[in-house]
């Protein structure tokens, strides 16, 4: 039932961005729909939904001073299918505000603070968490992420993740892009792993197809198993 509310909701957003992008104007206020679908949710170079595809969508209100604050849902699955127990999370919904500024023609900083939430989890289950992202941008091709959390994952422990990443345009238009990210986990799991993405994707109008390859160090498949093997993802998306 879960699911099905949020294909639901998924088609709402994707119909309220259609009915949006009809009306230009020149108004501070702007909102951002997407909506799309996936062969894996993969984050930080692990598989969210054991492995399985994953409908996802979002929406975001931006102001021309820089601040903004949206809502963004996937499909997840925590439980193995040979798991003798179900934690009851098939959702996940995050929550984010934040203020983007630039600093000169080249550089950008963007500050956010972003709730990961798992509505309807069973007794005894509670993945909510909050984390601190600040994002440096150069020339809108690159850009240095840090991600900080007292929480993470809900384990009362520090996690901090680091992440540099680029993108160049290509021939017909293609987009190829790359992360190298390291997160470190010593306090929550007593491990440390390395990500590395490559991806390529084709913008048509609003619709966008990314085909990325994830993989991830020896200390990801330590705390996540099979869930943090190297994988391909093709993912559609509709953005209006």
């Amino acid at each position: 039932m879960k699911k099905a509310a949020l294909w639901v909701a998924i088609a709402g957003i994707a119909l309220a961005g259609t009915a949006a992008a009809q009306e230009e104007s020149s108004s501070p206020h702007k909102f951002a729909f997407t909506a799309a679908i996936t062969s894996d949710y993969v984050f930080r170079g692990v598989s969210q939904n054991q492995e399985d595809p994953a409908i996802q969508g979002g929406v975001t209100y931006s102001h021309e001073s820089g601040f903004y604050a949206g809502v963004w849902g996937s499909a997840v699955d925590f439980t193995p299918d040979n798991a003798d127990y179900d934690d009851g999370a098939d959702m996940e919904v995050d929550t984010f505000i934040g203020y983007n500024w630039g600093i000169n023609e080249d550089w950008k900083l963007d500050l956010q603070f972003i709730r990961y939430n798992y509505p309807g989890t069973e007794d005894g289950y509670d993945y909510d968490y909050n984390e601190l992202l600040t994002k440096i941008i150069f020339k809108e091709n690159y850009s240095l992420l840090v991600g900080y959390s007292n929480d993470v994952f809900a384990t009362d422990e520090t996690g901090i993740y680091y992440g540099l990443s680029g993108s160049w345009e290509l021939p017909h238009e293609f987009i190829l892009s790359a992360t190298l990210g390291h997160y470190d986990l010593d306090d929550s799991y007593d491990h440390s792993y390395t990500e590395t993405v490559l991806g390529v994707k084709r913008t048509w109008g609003h619709f966008t197809v990314a085909l990325s390859y994830s993989d991830t160090s020896g200390g990801g498949e330590d705390i996540f198993g099979k869930l943090a093997d190297d994988r391909v993802i093709l993912t559609l998306s509709a953005d209006f």
